[in-house]
Order: structure tokens, then C-alpha cells, then sequence
């Protein structure tokens, strides 16, 4: 199904950094002593907007012809106004020089994808399922001896501007997305702990992590997370079957050729995962968060979170929902894809009518950090997932549940449809 995207397109292309002046304007260069622009270094994304880049002269006024040059015309380039308009990931330098002189000033402009430049503000926690009748004794390093009901947590932690709204829908940013984590998580009721002094000054019980977490590769006990993770084989051989079936059908994406697709991403890649999603409409005018950047990354995940740790507080968020986070530092790796075929996790080519895979196992790209916020005092470094709020975290919604078992790397048994 054909599928219009909702973007709300910032008209910035003209926009200045900086007072500019018409690089046009004819004046003798002598005149000049000095150069200087809006900025010495510029950070873009893929997804951004040409910029024009400003600037002053010495003595303040004087006209001259400005020459604009870029190092680098497959990262970014730059015309005779000093716009600068990304094209690759990459660093060049743009240089400004006063015609027929030796007087310069130099912009040095970096390009990141969409993907490395995200953020993240706000956490989502839920109660999947708990043990409603037994409690386990705790020594906690604030609330001392404490009863708790030991309960299966997911915690969402999401990119800057997404959120869960008071309805429990998704809501805010056309792009954006979410880390899943899987993850213990201990709930402790007032009137279980009685006989604890600390526990009255929280009328509505207390949430928290079971210790200090660690989002590492092989979890040896509850107090971690398990980080993300590709399974070489299992992408290969659903992408083996799923070329296979491309061939065959002479480039025709046909049902069983996209469910072997889909299925590479879905039983390929498990752990701590992030997704990201794009707000789209179909042709009947439907509207809903789907795969970005396109819909088969409705079955894989964008990145594997290969180790971390992130702190979450009883600061509430964008709903009742959210909660802010106070700090995180992640690293992952995202998920490659090529542009001869465009599908996820590989590499590959059209050679003698006939695409052929050129990759040996999920492609997958260098270690890129994600970091938000000021360390706690109360935080170890080596601490992974550090959750206190004071109150019980309430159970799932069906809402949230939904969408939660919608993410590809949380639930495999949905029914698949070719869009």
C-alpha cells in the first residue's frame, strides 16, 4: 500500500545563521582587513535543510565578493551565497575568501545521519506481569529492609519529542522511536512495610530497579539486561530464501518472498533493540506510526543496544505515562542497508538479471554513543538500568501492550501481509 508521509517541511533553506551579506555586492577587495563567519563549525544531518552561511567584514560594512569553496563536493556543497547543502555523511571545510585576495575564514561542517543525531528525554515503564502474592525480602541501599513483589517490566526509553499521550497512544514527533528493555522490576506496597519508618514518606508505594543493572551480552543474573544481539545464521538463510524467491519471480515481491524477508528481522535480532517509526497516512487516508525509513523496518530493528546504562526518576514526562530521564549513556550499533535493493541487514547487487547477496552475515555498523543528562551522585558508572519512582507502577495498558507487541524484536507471531 502506498504510503504518504505526514512530514511538516520547516522552510529553512533560506535561513541564515547569521546577518549575511549579499556575496554579489561589487566593492574593492583592499578595503577589506577581515573575514569572519556565523560560525567556525556547522553539525548536520542528512534530513536537514540547505543553510546559508553569514558573515562580517573588517572594518564592519565594507562590501566585497565573497568566493565560496567546499574541500569535500561529496559531503557537503556550496554555492556563490554561502549556502551549504548536505549530501553524505562525512567532515569538509568551507572556505570564504574576499575575491582577488588572500583574506579567508573557514567553516569546518560535519554531516551525521538522521539516525546518529537523535536524543533521548523521556522513559516509558510498564508491569508486563507480577507475582501478586509472594513478596521477597530486600536490603535497599535507601529504603533499608524492604517486602517487594518481584514483577516483569518493560521500560521504553524514547527519542526526543515521542511520548506516550494520555491515552496511551503514540504521540509528538513525525520521526522518532524507542529502546526496549526487558527487565525485573521490584514494587513495594505500604502496607506490606509497615514496620519500615522510611516507607512513610511514600504513601503510594515505591518502584525500583533489583539493584544495579548491566546491559551486557550475557546476562549471568536478574540484575541485567539482556543487550541486543544478531543471529548471522538465522538473517541469512530467511535472506538466502528470500532472494531466491525474488529471482524467481523476475524482481516481484510475492508473499512468501516477503515473509522470508520480514522473518530474517524478526527471529534475527533479539535484545535490547531500537526502533524507530515514521507518522504516515495510506491512500484511505489511515494514519499511524510505521517502520522508518521504510516499511519493512516495521520487522527490524534500527540498532542493537550493545551495552549501557540509564537512570529514570519519579519526574513525570510528557503524560502521566512518561517519566524524564535523568541519565543515560548507551552505545549501539545500527543496522545497515544498501541501496542497490533497499532491504535491511545486508549487501547486495544486480548482476546478469539477477540480484545476488553479497553479505555474509547482518551488516551492522560502528559502535555510534547516545548520552543524556548529568550522571546521579546516587549512580555507579558500572550501573545499567536504575529505576526509583515513588509509586507502583501500573500494569500495561492494552493500548500500550498492542503497540508494545507490535516492535519486531518484542513479538514474532503477528500476522505478516505484504503492503
Amino acid at each position: 500500500m502506498k504510503k504518504v508521509l505526514l512530514f511538516a517541511v520547516a522552510l529553512l533553506s533560506g535561513a541564515m545563521l547569521f546577518t549575511s551579506c549579499d556575496g554579489n555586492e561589487e566593492q574593492k577587495g583592499s578595503e577589506v582587513t577581515a573575514l569572519t563567519l556565523s560560525t567556525t563549525e556547522l553539525s548536520l544531518t542528512l534530513n536537514d535543510n540547505p543553510v546559508r552561511l553569514g558573515y562580517e567584514t573588517t572594518p564592519k560594512g565594507a562590501k566585497a565578493v565573497i568566493v565560496w569553496e567546499t574541500s569535500n563536493q561529496e559531503v557537503v556543497t556550496v554555492d556563490a551565497n554561502g549556502t551549504v547543502t548536505p549530501i553524505n555523511n562525512g567532515e569538509a571545510i568551507i572556505t570564504a575568501t574576499v575575491k582577488d585576495t588572500e583574506i579567508k575564514a573557514t567553516c569546518k561542517v560535519k554531516v551525521i545521519s538522521f539516525e546518529e543525531s537523535l536524543t533521548f528525554a523521556e522513559a516509558y515503564i510498564g508491569i508486563m506481569d507480577y507475582d501478586s502474592v509472594n513478596t521477597v525480602e530486600f536490603e535497599h541501599s535507601q529504603l533499608g529492609l524492604i517486602n517487594a513483589h518481584i514483577a516483569e517490566g518493560v521500560v521504553r526509553i524514547f527519542t526526543s519529542g515521542m511520548y506516550y499521550n494520555a491515552s496511551g497512544k503514540l504521540d509528538g514527533a513525525q520521526v522518532g522511536g524507542m529502546i526496549t528493555l526487558e527487565a525485573p522490576i521490584a514494587l513495594a506496597y505500604p502496607e506490606e512495610n509497615t514496620q519500615n519508618p522510611n516507607m512513610a514518606q511514600f504513601p503510594n508505594g515505591v518502584s525500583f530497579s533489583l539493584g544495579e543493572y548491566g546491559v551486557v551480552a550475557e546476562p549471568k543474573s536478574w540484575h541485567q539486561a539482556l543487550a541486543g544481539y544478531a543471529i548471522n545464521d538465522t538473517v541469512m538463510s530467511y535472506v538466502k530464501a528470500a532472494i531466491a524467491g525474488l529471482n524467481a519471480a523476475g524482481g516481484q515481491l510475492d508473499q512468501a518472498t516477503f515473509e522470508n524477508f520480514a522473518y530474517a528481522g524478526l527471529l534475527g535480532f533479539g535484545g535490547a533493540c531500537l526502533n524507530l517509526l515514521q507518522y504516515v497516512t495510506d491512500e484511505e487516508n489511515q494514519s499511524s506510526y510505521e517502520g522508518y525509513p521504510w516499511w519493512l523496518w516495521d520487522y527490524y530493528p534500527n540498532a542493537i543496544i550493545t551495552d549501557g546504562i540509564v537512570s529514570i526518576g519519579g519526574e513525570q514526562g510528557s503524560s502521566e505515562f512518561m517519566n524524564m530521564i535523568e541519565y543515560m549513556d548507551f552505545t549501539a550499533q545500527f543496522v545497515l542497508s544498501d541501496d542497490s535493493i533497499g532491504f535491511p541487514a545486508v549487501f547486495t547487487a544486480f548482476e546478469n538479471g539477477q540480484y545476488v547477496l553479497k553479505s555474509t552475515g547482518a551488516e551492522l555498523g560502528e559502535p555510534v554513543k547516545f548520552i543524556t543528562g548529568e550522571v546521579p551522585a546516587s549512580v555507579s558508572r558500572k550501573s545499567g538500568l536504575n529505576i526509583f519512582v515513588p509509586y507502583i507502577i501500573p500494569m500495561v495498558s492494552e493500548e500500550i501492550k498492542k503497540d508494545i507487541e507490535k516492535t519486531a524484536t518484542y513479538n514474532s507471531n503477528f500476522k505478516l501481509n505484504v503492503k
